[in-house]
């Protein structure tokens, strides 16, 4: 565990740890997450960025499996194991609790804490009352109002469109699948020493249909660059889907992506290509359970999509095979390491988690042979991988 006295230094340090989780209790963290919104350092955090999460100690009320702080998601410890050996865990709580708050956190196997003193949030709470007094909190406000102002115009242009694509695409798959199985099959190495589950219904993202012993029903993969419109290479798959191919689009008033836009020249082709709407979901929003009415998850990464579809379709059991969450590669290339965010897909895999066992309480998810995601749900390794990796 690091104590520190020091705002400079603990900047320093938000502003280069990979997977920063706060605990915040009571005013100390109240505090301690203003000063962090309201600076206009380079700490590459912000109201909604997907490097920060809140945590609380048990288990959130019931229907209340989705709040936020300041739109971070407020997640429950035990959601957090695969964080515990990796993440930075802030702890800014009243001199009364801390000793209690940082024990916690030790017993659940925490390997890096850091203890925010009360001499630190003394000295944000004068920095606070400077950015009063200069108008930035002010600036801040306005400025987060209008853009909220835009995605409610972009969100009502686009609703009619989106629940008219998503109902056409999903609303037959409401409950479809109860009492069967159903395997969510990625990219990543381990899917080497996965042998098929016999009667499953076998569901690839983007590139997991090269697994050419995986007999597959249905593909998720997305129409922005690197995947199927810049990846001709993508189309070459497509034969070998038994059901259907969801391919998703962005919805446009998520900045960045307006500019990707589909061809209709696939669809013309293939007679079993369902277009879905779909959104980067910053880490805090909101995951609706009727995918026909609202955009799909995207937690940087078409995963998300696959696993909110196949919730709805309430299987008995639900596999992940090959989401491993690391950088190492996918086994397709393993010379080409995976860039994606890993922090924002793991707060997305508890989050997740959480909406599954909210909604779909008995659906029994198992991940084969986990690597980033051991702990998170029940663990099933392989002989192969115990023979290689142990």
């Amino acid at each position: 565990m690091k104590y520190i006295d020091n705002l400079e230094e603990l900047c320093k340090m938000i502003a280069e740890v990979e997977e920063p989780i706060i605990y915040p209790v009571k005013e100390e963290g109240m505090i301690f997450l203003d000063f962090f919104r309201y600076s206009n350092e380079k700490f590459r955090w912000g109201l909604g960025n997907t490097r920060f999460l809140c945590i609380t100690r048990e288990n959130l009320p019931f229907g209340f499996a989705q709040q936020t702080i300041q739109n971070l998601p407020v997640i429950p410890l035990k959601y957090l194991i695969h964080f515990k050996n990796t993440a930075t865990f802030f702890v800014a709580s009243p001199n009364d609790l801390i000793t209690e708050d940082l024990r916690l956190l030790e017993n659940f196997g925490c390997k890096n804490i850091v203890a925010v003193s009360d001499i630190v949030i003394f000295q944000m709470k004068k920095k606070l009352e400077e950015f009063k007094q200069s108008g930035r909190v002010m600036d801040w406000h306005l400025n987060y109002f209008m853009k909220k102002i835009s995605e409610f115009e972009y969100r009502i242009a686009e609703q009619n469109e989106l629940c008219a694509t998503n109902t056409k695409a999903f609303a037959e798959y409401r409950n479809a699948f109860r009492g069967k199985k159903v395997v969510i099959v990625g990219g990543g190495p381990t899917v080497e020493h996965y042998i098929p589950i016999k009667d499953a219904i076998h569901i690839g993202v983007n590139f997991a249909w090269r697994k050419e012993n995986i007999s597959f029903d249905y593909l998720f993969t997305n129409d922005s660059a690197g995947n199927l419109s810049c990846d001709p290479k993508m189309e070459v798959g497509f034969e070998r889907i038994k059901d259907k191919i969801f391919i998703c689009k962005r919805l446009e008033r998520m900045e960045g992506f307006a500019a990707f836009n589909y061809s209709e020249e696939i669809s013309m082709k293939y007679n079993n290509i369902a277009r879905f709407y779909t959104e980067i979901t910053m880490t805090g929003e909101h995951v609706y359970q009727d995918i026909c009415f609202h955009p799909l998850v995207d937690f940087y990464s078409t995963v998300f999509s696959a696993i909110h579809f196949a919730l709805f379709t309430y299987p008995k059991e639900l596999y992940f095979v090959g989401l491993d969450t690391t950088a190492t590669g996918h086994f397709y290339d393993e010379n080409n390491p995976s860039n994606l965010t890993m922090t924002n897909i793991k707060i997305g895999y508890a989050r997740m988690k959480m909406f599954a066992e909210n909604h779909y309480p008995d659906v029994d998810i198992i991940s084969i042979n986990p690597v980033g995601l051991k702990g998170l749900f029940k663990d099933v390794y392989t002989d192969e991988y115990n023979q290689i990796n142990h």
